[in-house]
């Protein structure tokens, strides 16, 4: 649970607490391009991911959320939720369990 005292966003004053708050749970989820949790530092990194968290929790298939994380409204709710969405790589291919990872057998 993260307790934010005002919105995190691109080309506005965040507060410092805030911003660690929210790159921390979206490093935890994956999302480590964030870059480090420990600074407050907003770059196109955060943004980025903030945009990829909010399409995927809106169920959209292309990025196209505000890159805003408001106090109380639904990507600060998301990111607090228990089966908030994760990003990881796939898995090697496993033939033997049906799973071909087209992208990772790719040699050239």
């Amino acid at each position: 649970m993260i307790q934010l005292t005002g919105s995190v966003r691109i080309g506005k004053v965040n507060k410092a607490d805030d911003v660690k708050a929210v790159k921390a749970l979206l490093y935890q989820l994956g999302y480590t391009w964030v870059g480090d949790p420990n600074t407050a530092t907003i770059d196109r990194g955060l943004f980025d991911a903030i945009k990829l968290f909010q399409s995927i929790i809106a169920g959209h298939s292309t990025v196209n959320g505000d890159g805003r994380v408001d106090v109380g409204q639904m990507t600060h709710r998301w990111l607090q939720a228990a089966n908030a969405p994760r990003w990881m790589l796939m898995p090697k291919s496993e033939p033997d369990n049906g799973l071909i990872n087209g992208e990772l057998a790719q040699k050239n």
